[in-house]
């Protein structure tokens, strides 16, 4: 193409970034993606048919049914943020995730265990969004401590199924670096002592549900994750005797506090009463019958 009948560069950026654009595209899938759009319409001579994938920073793969991640995400070998909300990702392959990896979402799939993520070594790792999974196992909490991610700034477990506030605080309290927690939709929400358990737990933490840790509530709530774990013991032992109180062996102890009723055999239960003829008051006997208990 002749230098008279080349278009406008600018023209070309405007189709591309207007609004109205055919070309225009909404919520592109990496920022590195525009430059390089950018860059094809200034300078095309530049860009290569097959771009090097280290020049991405961030990819955005959003509600598109992926769930396999495949070693060719190692090309992306300088890649800092990688999101992969609302797909169907169920096992996360440990091979496969660049190290140079410091945001890591994978909100809304069907993870059901943190086993594979925590063989990958991520120690640049800073966010870790795990919201809206199947996760909630003890063993899940097991891989959430600071030998795995010894970074890790943000932590979203949102909406997940985590029941034990004890094991979970006590994993979490090891992540050093950890400010950020967001625990909000999971049954351990519901205890009376959420929130004051976990701020207690966790020192350094100053975000809790998208809500600061206000210096009042860390005084107002400090002792009680010792006072809760003690009366936690104190039930455990309450219901250890109570389980033995039940026990069938031998079938005569009670609990402490209630009678004890004598068991009473088969057959004289069926002795204690006998049919008798009756009628009605001031009769001779009239053919009914009524029920008459031995003394």
């Amino acid at each position: 193409m002749t230098a008279e009948h080349q278009e406008d560069p600018q023209a070309l950026i405007d189709l591309i970034t207007c609004l109205r654009s055919p070309w225009q595209q909404q919520g592109s899938w990496s920022p590195e993606a525009e430059q390089l759009r950018e860059a094809a319409v200034v300078t095309p001579e530049r860009v290569q048919s097959h771009t090097n994938p280290t020049v991405f920073r961030t990819l955005r793969i959003l509600d598109q049914g992926v769930c396999v991640i495949d070693e060719g995400l190692l090309k992306f070998s300088n890649l800092e943020k990688l999101v992969l909300s609302a797909n169907r990702i169920c096992d996360i392959n440990p091979r496969c995730l660049p190290a140079s990896l410091k945001v890591l979402e994978l909100h809304a799939n069907l993870l059901q265990a943190l086993t594979g993520l925590t063989q990958q070594n991520l120690p640049e790792l800073q966010h870790l969004g795990l919201g809206s999974n199947r996760l909630g196992s003890h063993d899940d909490a097991h891989h959430l401590t600071g030998q795995f991610w010894p970074r890790l700034v943000s932590l979203d477990l949102s909406s997940c199924e985590f029941e034990d506030q004890q094991v979970l605080a006590k994993a979490l309290a090891t992540l050093a670096c950890l400010r950020t927690l967001s625990l909000e939709g999971n049954p351990l929400t519901l205890v009376p002592s959420y929130p004051g358990f976990m701020i207690d737990s966790m020192q350094s933490l100053l975000y809790l549900d998208n809500q600061r840790v206000a210096p009042d509530q860390r005084h107002g709530f400090k002792g009680l994750s010792s006072e809760a774990r003690g009366l936690a013991m104190k039930a455990l032992q309450l219901l250890q005797q109570y389980l033995k109180a039940q026990s069938p062996e031998p079938a005569s102890q009670a609990l402490p506090g209630l009678p004890t009723i004598p068991e009473a055999s088969r057959d004289e239960s069926e002795d204690s009463c006998e049919d008798m003829s009756y009628g009605s008051p001031g009769s001779n006997g009239g053919g009914a019958s009524t029920l008459r208990c031995r003394e």
